[in-house]
């Protein structure tokens, strides 16, 4: 569930107090990534246009290491 929606339902004022209950599994994780990368990744350029873009250059970019 994004937190927004948790932060909603639970009247929190801010995201914030929301991660201080929050508990993110690594299933959901996984979850949300299988999602993510199905769609392929994606880049704003900063006018705001979607530009397509390599998920392993942009981690890489990002100093992210992939799985």
């Amino acid at each position: 569930m994004k937190l927004i929606h948790v932060q909603k339902l639970m009247a929190h004022a801010s995201p914030e107090m929301t991660l201080v209950y929050a508990q993110i599994h690594d299933r959901t994780l996984r979850e949300e990534w299988e999602q993510a990368r199905s769609k392929g990744a994606i880049r704003l350029e900063l006018s705001g246009e979607v530009i397509s873009a390599d998920i392993s250059s942009q981690a890489e970019e990002n100093g992210i290491e992939l799985e």
